[in-house]
């Protein structure tokens, strides 16, 4: 239940972001890790990095010290920061920087003030790291202008607002993440950002939905399974489900008197394939002109999301089950289904997917 302004957020990102500048001597497209559980911290950390003008790496607490240790060198952090109380520390051999250790002593009496411009369009914002096809894991660098060209090209589609209110359901090792922190950042909404054992607690994380009032959802398909109805395997998981659904029905609720009431708006989609018959459960608790359903399929290397598609009640409801529909590019970028010489495939074709674009 920590609560931190804008302002604050500010001021404390751009004191980490003098220090790491003042104490590294930060250049274009260095690079810093990232070892740290969930918190408001973790936040401070990824603006404190990027206003120092590098990028950060983030790497998994509960990851082997191998596979950490693996991330780290290939792609050569000038250091690993973590968070104190929690106990994480980098592999050893690799310079480790306590940030909440080190706040009270020099971090803090670092200015206040804005650091200025120091990254350009085309430098490295993260590298992020997905399963290489040589059995180690590959690093995916993203560029500033990725992440902005991501939010810019899904704006018409969503409309964010100051109003929304966004969980943080994902770690920062997976690139949801980039999508939910810096759509309500970029947008000037609330960000709540639950540890790690609210997220492993269906119900405490559906309270937690509910308490906070989010308007905007982002969940793979598998995580919103797992509290509907029809996949309950026992009574006792039925009757959480049904606590569940509850907390949802309080979301939703939307005043006509108040017509600035906030509700939950969208369940966006991602990170693997919807299988759309499986919500008719939902639907028929929540019609979807109350909240929308959104399909969007991405990779790390195209920064998080490519295409759109919102869902329909015949999606859900037809008897023929349809692959995953993914719609249409998002503005700004290109799809195209071509054949093994890269040539356009004809409608009812197979062929393979390719993304152009900003």
């Amino acid at each position: 239940d920590i609560e931190m302004s804008y302002a604050e957020l500010n001021i404390r990102s751009n004191q980490l972001g003098h220090y790491l500048l003042r104490r590294y001597q930060m250049k274009k497209d260095d690079l810093i890790g990232i070892i740290a559980d969930r918190s408001e911290w973790m936040i401070v950390l990824i603006l404190g990095i990027l206003k120092s003008g590098g990028g950060y790496v983030p790497v998994d607490p509960e990851y082997p010290e191998d596979r950490q240790r693996y991330m780290l060198e290939d792609s050569a952090v000038r250091c690993v920061l973590t968070i104190g109380s929690e106990g994480h520390t980098a592999p050893s051999g690799i310079t480790c920087l306590d940030v909440q250790g080190a706040w009270n002593g020099e971090i803090a009496m670092e200015p206040a003030e804005d650091l200025g411009a120091l990254c350009q369009p085309e430098d490295t914002a993260y590298v992020i790291y997905t399963s290489g096809s040589t059995g180690h894991p590959k690093g995916v660098i993203v560029e500033h202008r990725n992440v902005v060209s991501l939010m810019v090209n899904s704006q018409s589609r969503f409309k964010f607002t100051t109003q929304d209110i966004w969980l943080m359901a994902h770690s920062c090792v997976f690139d949801f993440s980039v999508w939910e922190m810096y759509g309500a950042l970029l947008y000037g909404g609330q960000l709540v950002v639950p540890n790690w054992s609210t997220l492993k607690d269906i119900g405490k994380l559906y309270e937690l939905i509910d308490k906070h009032k989010i308007t905007v959802l982002n969940q793979t398909p598998s995580a919103f399974y797992s509290f509907l109805a029809q996949n309950s395997t026992s009574q006792a998981s039925l009757e959480l489900n049904q606590d569940i659904m509850q907390a949802f029905t309080s979301v939703v609720k939307f005043s006509l008197m108040e017509q600035n009431s906030t509700c939950l708006r969208l369940i966006i989609f991602g990170g693997e394939a919807l299988h759309m018959y499986r919500l008719k459960p939902w639907i028929s608790r929540f019609p979807l002109d109350s909240i929308r359903l959104i399909n969007m399929y991405g990779i790390t290397e195209i920064t998080v999301h490519a295409s759109y598609y919102e869902l329909k009640a015949a999606d859900i409801l037809s008897e023929e089950h349809f692959g995953s529909i993914i719609g249409r590019g998002l503005d700004g970028i290109q799809v195209y289904v071509l054949d093994t010489n890269r040539c356009l495939c004809p409608v009812g074709v197979s062929g393979e997917l390719y993304i152009g674009g900003s």
